[in-house]
């Protein structure tokens, strides 16, 4: 439900963010007035009250000015809430998108381009069903695909974009490469380039995970020609990003989420499958330890899986209280005339709730537990409405399969791969295997 009487923390926070990227800035309102020259005239100083009474009038029609600004773009963040909420809820429910619905995606990249690129997060959901269950159409259509990939590129380039329009621009890209296997041939270079250019950039976890995973994706999506273009680009880069997801790989809070620790998983099986002859140089003496990486993510996935349950359930209790809450500021059960939306109640409520969560936060980070990698990572939560083609892979079957397609090709990398297991990494391949024999006997 929107509830349009109460304030919204991010819808605040990005309309200063689209205010301040504006042309219409306090600066150049100023200007839209010639007062403030006039008023600097040196013959000004003989009718002091004069101009006292033209600067407090300048500053009044400055701030009307400003208000009227910002309540016109407030309604414009409602507008696209409310339109990209209906196209969301049209394509995802249907699971299909109709014919009469693709002049809405070419609307909303041309909007994007021209006027409103500040509302990727508005448009990512619909864009996202558009690659998910247009698939077909977009395999038929390369100008759909290079329009995707372009607002790929300007989320990742444009200077007056932050890190959220990154990491939403790298969702689309990771749509693309999971939905459309095999058809985005033509645009994979140009995704490696941006994501290469990025590996290092990025003030939060969120955005540095989000861009690695578009590597980690790309090789998922054709191992041997990514790690091609990697060196094609910049030698000895495929190194740097081994070195970068395998820190990821063996960290116990870098790869947070069901998604991530999959995504990796079916990606290092890629790997394992590759030719001998296929296999970078420099990535040789990494190569053995491929098959103890992929056992470290099998190990934390089962305690994943369950954090993630936990969040659908809490989601699922939040969706019933927010009935009671509806019903409670309804007073539904009070007299007719008293059924009303108790605004005052809801905001106030709301307010309460924000203040603990920071003042919790504040004392967390006073008292040193607020650790930067640590509580960046920790705020990377499952997206519960997130879908993927990954969702019902047999990741345990397709390791099994991998791992014996390392052992015939790879003969000797094999046995340097599992000589060097430690115990418990030889009880977890022995938990995996046993895994995927009763899922094919099953």
């Amino acid at each position: 439900m929107h509830d349009s009487g109460t304030l919204s923390l991010c819808k605040l926070a990005r309309l200063c963010k689209i205010f301040s990227n504006s042309p219409m800035r306090w600066t150049s309102i100023s200007s839209i007035t010639p007062w403030k020259l006039w008023l600097t005239d040196s013959r000004m100083s003989f009718f002091p009250w004069l101009r006292s009474s033209l600067v407090s009038l300048t500053y009044a029609l400055q701030e009307r000015v400003w208000h009227s600004r910002k309540k016109q773009l407030w309604k414009l963040i409602d507008l696209f809430d409310d339109m990209y909420d209906l196209v969301d809820a049209l394509t995802f429910h249907l699971h299909a998108v109709s014919p009469n619905m693709w002049p809405v995606f070419e609307l909303t990249y041309d909007l994007f381009k021209s006027d409103a690129v500040d509302f990727l997060d508005e448009m990512l959901p619909s864009l996202d069903n558009f690659v998910s269950y247009g698939t077909e159409v977009l395999k038929a259509r390369p100008d759909y695909r290079s329009k995707v990939l372009d607002m790929y590129c300007t989320a990742m380039t444009s200077p007056q974009l932050g890190d959220n329009d990154k990491i939403n621009g790298c969702k689309l890209a990771e749509s693309m490469l999971l939905n459309l296997h095999g058809h985005v041939d033509n645009q994979l270079q140009d995704i490696i380039t941006i994501a290469t250019d990025h590996i290092d950039k990025g003030e939060t976890a969120s955005f540095r995970l989000a861009n690695l995973e578009i590597l980690v994706n790309a090789v998922f999506y054709n191992a041997s020609a990514v790690l091609h273009f990697m060196e094609a680009y910049k030698p000895g880069f495929s190194r740097t990003f081994f070195e970068r997801w395998f820190i990821a790989i063996n960290s116990d809070n870098k790869l947070p989420r069901v998604h991530d620790k999959k995504l990796s998983i079916l990606a290092l099986c890629k790997l394992l499958e590759m030719e001998a002859g296929a296999i970078p140089e420099g990535l040789r003496d990494e190569w053995p330890g491929i098959v103890g990486g992929a056992l470290n993510i099998f190990k934390a996935l089962p305690q994943a899986i369950a954090k993630s349950k936990v969040l659908e359930d809490q989601l699922v209790e939040g969706s019933d209280d927010e009935d009671e809450d509806e019903t409670r500021y309804l007073n539904l059960e009070g007299d007719d005339d008293e059924d009303v939306w108790d605004e005052d109640s809801a905001y106030l409520e709301i307010l309460a709730k924000e203040g603990a969560h920071l003042r919790e936060k504040s004392k967390k980070t006073e008292s040193g537990d607020d650790e930067s990698d640590i509580s960046e990572e920790s705020e990377i939560e499952e997206e519960l409405g997130f879908f993927s083609p990954l969702d019902n892979a047999n990741i345990y079957g397709t390791f099994k399969q991998a791992l014996q397609t390392f052992q015939n090709q790879n003969s000797a990398l094999y046995q340097a791969a599992t000589t060097m297991l430690t115990v418990e990494r030889q009880t977890v391949l022995m938990e995996v295997v046993t895994i995927a024999n009763q899922a094919d006997r099953s």
